[in-house]
């Protein structure tokens, strides 16, 4: 288990809290207190500083208190440019270990589809102009035109047969469908102005949000 443990948080501290990452994520200037030791270790022997200087980078912000600028300026004044290269390779490893760690990785996927569903939710309950498109509606096509982008980018990287073989991408491909489906009814609607293609671009969307939320 600790080693399963150790994989799935890899440089984040294993005794951070599910809520914590999730506030990490939401909060970035949070990530630079949430980091094993040997980060700060390995920083110390790569760069000639002195160990004060070190902890004042590496653990700018803290629970209890943060740094000031002056501080931390006053500290790299002294020792140089060195200090300043040191101390943003420092904030920059604490940011790349933080987002390619599995469980960092993992949030930010559940966050981002929570985040989705409540936009595309909104369109499907509210009310739609016949004469415009709403903000909610603008976001939501470049988000899932992002999405569609990616499942293009699986498709020519694994190839059509073995993409089309995995259940998920035959359910992925029906939910764009009918996502693409949608959206060509309600620019025909904004085009015509016929209430009946809006009706219809709202039931397609209805149907697309059924289709997200089982595929969550």
């Amino acid at each position: 288990v600790a080693i399963l443990q150790e994989q799935w948080c890899e440089r984040i501290n294993p005794e951070t809290g599910d809520i914590m990452i999730i506030l990490h994520i939401l909060f970035p200037f949070l990530l630079l207190n949430i980091f094993k030791a040997a980060l700060e270790i390995n920083m110390s022997a790569r760069w000639s500083v002195k160990e004060d200087l070190l902890d004042r980078a590496s653990y700018r912000f803290k629970w209890g208190r943060m740094y000031t600028a002056r501080e931390i300026g006053t500290r790299m004044q002294a020792d140089g440019p060195m200090a300043l290269r040191m101390y943003a390779s420092t904030v920059y490893a604490r940011f790349k270990h933080f987002y390619r760690a599995p469980i960092a990785k993992f949030f930010n996927i559940v966050l981002f589809h929570v985040a989705l569903l409540v936009l595309y939710s909104t369109i499907v309950i509210n009310s739609l102009p016949a004469t415009s498109l709403t903000p909610a509606e603008i976001a939501l096509y470049v988000w899932m035109g992002v999405l569609i982008l990616e499942e293009s980018r699986q498709f020519y990287s694994l190839g059509p047969g073995e993409w089309i073989a995995q259940v998920w991408n035959r359910l992925d491909l029906f939910l764009y469908l009918v996502f693409l489906t949608a959206t060509g009814l309600r620019i025909a609607s904004l085009a015509s102005g016929d209430e009946d293609d809006l009706v219809r671009a709202k039931l397609f969307y209805a149907v697309n949000i059924v289709q997200l939320f089982v595929r969550s």
